[in-house]
């Protein structure tokens, strides 16, 4: 659940602290991105993290979704009607002397008419044919009744990183010569611009300018960004994120050669230690020689003895550095991690360089903010979920900071800054008083949060009769997104076992393409809804031609108005065909704005069911 990096230690820790900041151990599955160390296994198999996430996965049980609840009921309540229709016919059959085989045809085709022997077809036909519209819009439905539980769905309960955001660490901001520029375009794919403070793409005369500070950053660095392949579908990186993500920018610009190391050879490397919280390179430069530094803007402010400003270096004065900590202070609150960029020119004599000796006096150019930016799109279909009235509800391992200044960014809360609660305050609450939180009918953000957090959140809403959906890519969603009415899948970043806990893959990883799923939904249950109305309307109909044919039997011996064949026939040829139309029918204008239905709401009620009788009568009457 990282956006970024971690920094581990073998120090003790004496205070209890959720998973993620458990920075003395390492983890099954990670991967390491920098730096070396021996580890003490302490568990293995079921009892790992991963293995608790396993039997999490296995235990979480698997929920109706509200289509099968609602055509469970529906058949209840057709079977009931049913035999008490067949039962009175048979009996008033037998008194009118129709005979015991005539009687018993008679009752049981009236049964069969009065049931909707289609629906089960037309149910089938309304989603997998939703099913094949959403997987041309990227959706894959691993489940055919999910379709219609999006359309139900009033909590989405999502994961932060890869789903909301890229998982792509990328440059937003740079501060260079006192001005603050803006970058364009996310994660590590090279297309993007700089602007200016104006606004404006900078010119190729102004980048030239700021080539000096993009030099410095990229030369600090390791980390290699390449285009897709085989087996990656988008640029990936090669390294530490937050390097990739500074040669990324560079690349962008144009400042960076693709020839660069062998033209600048390094000539010593100094690694970054969270003590020092810097990293440096010597690199050769034809016939001179210069250190490239990045690191925390302290511990650089803290070596700096000149400041670039205006095309040279000038000393830095002390009001100098208490701006620039102020800067990176107000970057941090935004939820951007800042690295502070700077350079030395060495003396051309000696290849024997000391770190203490290099690292110091050193030119300070600038600052370098970046953030695992949210996907495109992602507001306007969180602002799209508001309309629809579903919550939105962030399920993240990151930190606090980070997960409200996404929120923020994506418009999480239309009522300012969303709520957030953490893992150790969710670790501290009973289940009375982490349910009071979710009934508040907010959008939350719960941060820090371990496995077992999240699945314990979807319950409580389930419990509170919400239908929740979970999104999410990674192992450590896999009990929530097998626990929830829907669990969605990311199809591109996802791992294969959060793919296989899911029962909906979006193959371009894309949240909107959810709210897209949301409304293929509710439209087929509104198309379904229309479907068993007409079909309980007409079999009414053919239930009060019956019953009036045997009153005329009965006061005038008439003949019989309809046969069981007849009602079979009309049922075949008149109904099964047109209203299997109806699950055709585009979702009415305003199917986003209106709320989720009610599961309380069901299909045959009071009002529904006045409307068939009355209808289903008068035709029953006008053919009689």
């Amino acid at each position: 659940g990282e956006s970024m990096s971690q920094d581990k230690e073998s120090n003790a820790i004496g205070e209890e602290r959720v998973l993620a900041d458990r920075d003395n151990m390492a983890w099954m599955g990670p991967t390491v991105a920098t730096g070396s160390a021996t580890g003490v296994v302490v568990a293995t198999g079921m009892d790992t993290e991963m293995g608790k996430i396993a039997g999490m996965t296995e235990t979480a049980g698997e929920v109706q979704s509200p289509l099968q609840k609602e055509l469970g009921a529906l058949a209840k309540w057709l079977t009931g009607i049913a035999v008490a229709v067949c039962a009175g016919v048979f009996v008033l059959s037998l008194v009118l002397q129709f005979g015991f085989f005539t009687s018993l045809i008679y009752s049981l085709g009236i049964a069969v008419a009065v049931v909707p022997q289609a629906l089960p077809a037309q149910v089938t036909v309304a989603l997998s044919t939703a099913s094949r519209r959403l997987a041309a819009k990227k959706a894959v439905v691993k489940n055919l009744p999910s379709v219609e539980t999006l359309g139900s769905t009033t909590v989405i309960c999502t994961d932060k990183t890869g789903t909301l955001t890229k998982n792509e660490m990328t440059v937003t901001t740079v501060w260079f010569d006192g001005c603050e520029y803006s970058v364009t375009g996310i994660g590590y794919e090279p297309e993007g611009q700089i602007l200016g403070p104006d606004g404006e793409a900078l010119d190729q005369a102004g980048i030239d300018e700021i080539e000096i500070m993009m030099d410095a950053a990229t030369m600090a660095s390791n980390a290699e960004i390449h285009p897709p392949d085989e087996d990656h579908s988008g640029w990936y990186p090669i390294g530490d994120p937050t390097e990739a993500a500074l040669v990324a920018c560079s690349t962008k610009l144009g400042t960076r050669s693709p020839t660069e190391d062998q033209e600048n050879p390094e000539l010593r490397e100094f690694p970054f230690d969270s003590e020092r919280k810097m990293m440096s390179s010597v690199r050769r430069f034809g016939e001179r020689k210069q250190l490239a530094l990045k690191g925390a803007t302290d511990s650089v402010l803290s070596i700096s003895k000149h400041i670039w400003r205006g095309g040279e270096a000038v000393p830095i004065t002390d009001e100098d550095k208490n701006r620039i900590r102020e800067l990176a202070e107000t970057y941090s609150d935004r939820a951007l991690r800042v690295l502070a960029i700077a350079y030395r020119p060495l003396s051309d004599t000696g290849d024997d360089y000391v770190m203490e000796e290099v690292e110091k006096d050193v030119v300070f150019l600038g600052l370098m903010c970046m953030i695992d930016p949210p996907k495109e799109g992602v507001d306007e279909a969180i602002d799209a979920c508001h309309d629809a009235q579903i919550r939105v509800i962030i399920m993240t391992g990151d930190h606090a900071i980070t997960a409200r200044a996404v929120g923020r960014q994506i418009g999480l809360s239309r009522e300012g800054d969303p709520e957030v609660h953490t893992g150790l305050e969710l670790a501290e609450m009973d289940d009375g008083e982490l349910g009071s939180i979710l009934s508040s009918g907010e959008s939350l953000i719960f941060s820090r949060v371990n496995p077992e957090h999240k699945l314990r959140i979807v319950k409580i809403l389930e419990d509170q009769g919400e239908v929740v959906a979970v999104t999410g890519d990674g192992v450590n969603d896999a009990p929530a997104l097998k626990r929830a009415a829907i669990g969605v899948a990311m199809g591109q970043t996802g791992t294969d076992v959060a793919k296989e806990a899911s029962r909906l893959v979006l193959l371009d990883d894309s949240f909107p393409t959810l709210v897209d799923a949301v409304r293929e939904g509710r439209t087929i249950y509104s198309n379904l809804r229309k479907t068993v109305l007409a079909s309980m309307t007409t079999n009414t109909a053919e239930l009060s031609i019956v019953l009036l044919g045997l009153v005329g039997v009965a006061m005038g011996n008439w003949a019989i108005p309809i046969l069981a064949i007849q009602m079979l026939a009309i049922d075949l040829l008149a109904e099964i065909m047109p209203l299997t139309f109806l699950t055709y029918d585009p979702p009415s204008p305003g199917i986003m704005s209106s709320p989720p239905r009610s599961q309380s709401d069901h299909i045959m009620n009071r009002s529904s069911s006045l409307e068939v009788l009355l209808l289903g009568v008068l035709i029953g009457a006008l053919a009689f």
